[in-house]
């Protein structure tokens, strides 16, 4: 059985429009992507941190380790206080 790439043909050069930026949490789990558009785009799926916190586990590298622990604790602190 042949595996689908589901972002194949999707090209990320920066989160220059608001789409690119919601679709961020989804583009992380590419693994070719170089680490100036990832790092971009952790920045912007910061605010998406539910998201993130559901998918991280497919990222390959998460380069701003520090945003990431920030994003799940985050999300952790509002499911607390709810």
């Amino acid at each position: 059985m042949r595996r689908v790439n589901p972002f194949q043909g999707i090209v990320a050069v920066g989160c220059s429009t608001s789409i690119e930026a919601g679709l961020s949490p989804y583009l992380l789990g590419r693994p070719d992507l170089g680490d100036a558009t990832r790092l971009e785009l952790e920045q912007a799926a910061a605010s998406h941190a539910r998201l993130v916190d559901a998918v991280w586990r497919l990222y390959p590298v998460f380069l701003d380790q520090g945003l990431f622990n920030r994003i799940r604790v985050e999300v952790r602190l509002s499911g607390r206080l709810a």
